[in-house]
């Protein structure tokens, strides 16, 4: 069953081990949504559009991830336009965003 996930897994990477987590209840984000992108950019990382998974309504928005604090994301300028199942990819400092699909994703819809 989808629903909001507010777990987030940490591995660490020197021991072996996973650790599980809770977004902080600050956070601008709080889960619900399936099929984004994250891509860092040197102490910062990027979660780029999705689906909300209660209503299959793509979105535009733009989460920051703080390195010194990565269980409180803080909302920024959305995209464009809507996008999910999409790449993104950080060159020079530039945040691109790639493919993907704008329609509500919904049994037998077209593309």
């Amino acid at each position: 069953m989808y629903g909001p996930k507010t777990e987030v897994y940490v591995y660490k990477v020197g021991m072996g081990e996973w650790e599980k987590l809770i977004l902080d209840k600050t956070s601008e984000y709080q889960g619900g949504v399936k099929s984004f992108s994250l891509c860092s950019i040197g102490l910062k990382t990027y979660l780029t559009g999705g689906v909300m998974v209660s209503n299959n309504t793509p979105l535009q928005s733009v989460f920051e991830v703080n390195h010194g604090n990565m269980l409180v994301l803080k909302k920024k300028k959305n995209m464009l336009g809507k996008r999910y199942g999409h790449c993104s990819a950080c060159v020079k400092g530039v945040l691109y965003v790639m493919g993907g699909f704008a329609h509500q994703d919904k049994p037998r819809e077209p593309t």
